[in-house]
C-alpha cells in the first residue's frame, strides 16, 4: 500500500491510530503526508500499537512534532522490522527514544 498526500487538521495526516486499535502495515509507504499538530506520517496515541515491516515512512511534515510518527507516551506500541523513517520534518519519531529503531 501507499499513503501519498495525505492532510489532517491535527493529527495523522497518512495514519491515526489510537483508542486501544491494533495496525500491521507490510511493504507499505508513508510518503508526503501532512499533519497539522502532530504525525505527518503516523500518530499513534491512546493504548495503540503498531507493526511495520518491510516499509518507508518518508517526506511527512508536521508543524509541531512527529514529522515521520507520533508515538503519545500512554501505553502506545510501536514495532518495526526492515522499515525505514527518514527524511521527515522536523523530525523523524517524537518523544524521542519513543519509537525503538527510529532516530532523529
Amino acid at each position: 500500500s501507499t499513503l501519498v498526500f495525505n492532510d489532517a487538521n491535527t493529527y495523522g495526516g497518512g495514519v491515526y491510530n489510537e483508542l486501544t486499535g491494533r495496525m500491521s502495515a507490510t511493504s507499505t509507504q508513508l510518503l508526503a503526508n501532512t499533519a497539522k499538530l502532530r504525525g505527518g506520517g503516523l500518530y499513534n496515541g491512546l493504548n495503540g500499537a503498531a507493526t511495520f515491516t518491510n516499509s518507508v515512512i518518508q517526506h511527512n511534515s508536521a508543524h509541531v512534532t512527529g514529522g515521520g510518527i507520533y508515538n503519545a507516551t500512554c501505553r502506545c506500541s510501536i514495532a518495526l522490522h526492515n522499515t525505514k523513517i527518514v527524511l521527515n520534518d522536523p523530525n523523524n519519531c517524537r518523544p524521542s527514544g519513543s519509537v525503538t529503531g527510529c532516530s532523529g
